[in-house]
């Protein structure tokens, strides 16, 4: 059994995909394909690859339908950076290809279509201690990738410029043609400047790197974020703006800090650095140990994989290929159309009839009607949590019901259900979590809900309890709630792993 590894060029580059062909190869015979928007799409032929071999399409989503068309055996891993904006028909037209999502985010968005989605998050191994050892200096890294988009040394400047001690620019941009050297610290600033170009090694990079303690997160957005999660398993304080998936590896003001690209305001770090980084470590620490206890299941994910009902012809595999290509590279617009104008060939494969069910919008008019979401998210009881038995609510992570709360098992835990409409619009709506109290222990906790952070803090010395309000506007039919936790010894015993707990989830009228 082989895999076809097609990958997005750029990551030639970058290697950031070189992880998951890593693992891949420890089970499988594995070619590694960069592909070229512009490249001749005859690899596609059916005699290239067999039955029984594997397509694993990492950030070429949109090609996964070409493979689906022939019957083969697809895992699509897709990147909240370039998929987030598709329409309902890019996912429709892949919902019976095998997902893995980086994302919370896009995880939902892709069972929200009736895909089928693991979750995962990534570490690498962590360094042996955090990085940072006392709230002295603060020592900046901000690689210059990708200024089109506002991140650039004036937004670094606004962030930190106040207190920072040092700043170095690693001016690298995705763009060559952004190449920009400032020059000039502004008035009134005392910290000191320095530069870098592309490093050829990673060990270069590493070098510089490790002089500094606090790092910018170089994008708006990311897929998983390579650089970033490095710097947190490094323990560095990550400063990086508020949306995926910065947002899922990141509790603002617990183990980094989030901003608004829109309206930035400076950082206030010093006194809190030494925290920052012993949570940010932490949690990267335990998101190791998670990882790699994921990945058996990863593989065996793999090996029971299996090829899917032919629905196209070579010939006409061969007919959309370039088609399908130029139309995604033209932009989500053009995408957007091209889609709308094929919507035929989508019904084909992926097996449901989409004749007057697409909106003008590009919406498709069922969703409850898509598996496996509405087997998924089931009606709350009353609409409570039965936080004594909560395991069918339970779609990422673990929590074990007690008379006291659900207990989240390790880091994380993400709840789906479904809001009966009959009921009325839930108008005195809460979340209760409780800590368990370790004399010294710091307890940090994260709320997300349908991808929006609603709730962010530490349980002060004298509270053992946290009461949650929930705006009924972020409340929809289908709901996603992820609760994170921060501060704990995960080095403990597996029964002492559970530190924070729901004590009520409940939505009243």
């Amino acid at each position: 059994m082989k895999v076809f590894f097609f990958d997005h060029a750029f990551h030639k580059k970058t290697a950031s995909s070189h992880f998951f062909v890593q693992l891949l190869s420890t089970s499988f015979e594995v070619e590694h394909i960069f592909f070229e928007p512009d490249a001749d799409s005859s690899w596609i032929n059916a005699s290239v690859i067999g039955k029984n071999d594997i397509i694993v399409l990492w950030q070429m989503d949109f090609l996964a339908p070409l493979f689906l068309g022939r019957g083969l055996k697809v895992v699509v891993i897709p990147m909240f950076d370039g998929s987030w904006g598709a329409p309902d028909l890019h996912w429709l037209f892949a919902r019976n290809a095998v997902f893995i999502n980086f994302s919370l985010s896009l995880h939902n968005r892709v069972e929200e279509m009736g895909g089928r989605s693991t979750l995962l998050r990534y570490y690498p191994e962590v360094t042996p201690t955090p990085c940072v050892r006392d709230d002295g200096d603060i020592n900046v890294f901000f690689w210059r990738r990708r200024p089109e988009d506002g991140i650039d040394f004036d937004l670094v400047d606004c962030l930190v410029g106040r207190e920072a001690s040092s700043i170095h620019i690693h001016d690298a941009p995705d763009d060559p043609s952004q190449t920009y050297r400032p020059s000039r610290i502004p008035k009134g600033r005392k910290y000191r400047l320095t530069q870098s170009r592309w490093f050829e090694s990673e060990a270069d990079y590493s070098a510089v790197l490790s002089q500094a303690n606090v790092f910018i997160a170089p994008r708006n957005g990311e897929g998983i974020g390579m650089a970033m999660v490095d710097a947190l398993a490094r323990g560095m304080v990550v400063i990086a703006s508020d949306v995926p998936t910065h947002n899922e590896y990141i509790a603002d003001g617990i183990n980094g800090v989030l901003f608004d690209l829109a309206s930035p305001c400076p950082v206030a770090l010093k006194g809190r650095m030494r925290s920052l980084s012993a949570m940010a470590w932490t949690a990267a620490k335990f998101g190791r140990e998670r990882w790699l206890a994921s990945v058996p299941k990863i593989l065996k994910l793999f090996e029971e994989l299996q090829p899917h009902p032919v629905t196209m012809t070579q010939y006409e595999v061969d007919a959309l290929a370039p088609r399908l290509i130029r139309a995604y590279y033209g932009g989500m617009e053009i995408y957007s159309q091209f889609l709308s104008e094929i919507t035929s060939t989508v019904s084909c494969v992926s097996g449901l009839s989409l004749a007057d069910r697409i909106s003008t919008a590009g919406k498709y008019d069922d969703r409850p009607s898509l598996d496996p979401l509405t087997a998924r998210l089931s009606e709350l009881p009353q609409n409570c949590l039965p936080t004594s038995k909560p395991e069918p609510f339970v779609l990422a992570g673990q929590l074990i019901g007690g008379n006291d709360g659900a207990w989240i098992v390790g880091e994380d835990v993400t709840i789906g259900f479904a809001m009966d409409p009959r009921f009325g619009v839930a108008q005195r709506n809460h979340l209760k979590l409780r800590r368990r109290v370790l004399v010294g222990e710091v307890i940090g906790y994260s709320v997300i809900l349908n991808g929006k952070h609603i709730a962010t803090g530490n349980f002060q010395a004298d509270q053992d309890v946290v009461e949650i309000l929930i705006d009924p506007v972020d409340l929809k039919f289908l709901n996603y709630l992820q609760i994170r936790s921060y501060g704990a010894d995960w080095s403990m015993n597996f029964e002492h792993k559970s530190r924070l707990a729901v004590a009520a989830l409940v939505f009243s009228t």
